[in-house]
């Protein structure tokens, strides 16, 4: 069995496309919608756990044809919270996480753009200025007269 396909966004956040733009899959569909709220049919202790795990995946990952696979993730953490969850379903449960790039392993593999910086924060990052050290000579000091003790 091969391995699964990463979503192209995963991957180019990862900055796989840099150095093998060959890679890139031309007709892959892009979407563009975001993720959105939760569905009605969850309860309202999963409407809120859905927020509070869409708010933390990772940029550009969670969008509106990952609904589905985002609302099993949702109910299968709402399981393990309730700690009525079984192996099968925790492994499920951490292939899911994986999939959107929420596991140690998979987030250190996301390399997000940092945002530009403001003025302020230009000027905090800036070097301070570093006093020049005095330079130090490989010969002997000369003395011009001996010194006597």
């Amino acid at each position: 069995m091969g391995r699964i396909p990463q979503p192209t966004a995963i991957l180019d956040a990862k900055g796989a496309f840099l150095t093998h733009p060959e890679r890139r899959r031309p007709n892959e569909p892009q979407e563009t919608r975001p993720l959105g709220n939760a569905p009605r049919c969850l309860t309202a202790g999963q409407k809120k756990l859905w927020g509070e795990i869409a708010r933390n995946l990772p940029p550009g990952v969670g969008k509106v044809s990952d609904r589905h696979a985002f609302e099993m993730l949702v109910r299968l953490m709402a399981k393990e919270r309730a700690d009525a969850i079984n192996n099968n379903q925790r492994g499920q449960l951490i292939k899911l996480l994986g999939s959107f790039g929420m596991t140690p392993a998979d987030r250190a593999k996301i390399s997000v753009e940092s945002p530009p910086l403001n003025r302020l924060q230009h000027f905090l990052a800036k070097p301070k200025p570093v006093s020049p050290t005095p330079t130090v000579s490989d010969k002997p000091a000369e003395r011009s007269r001996p010194v006597i003790w």
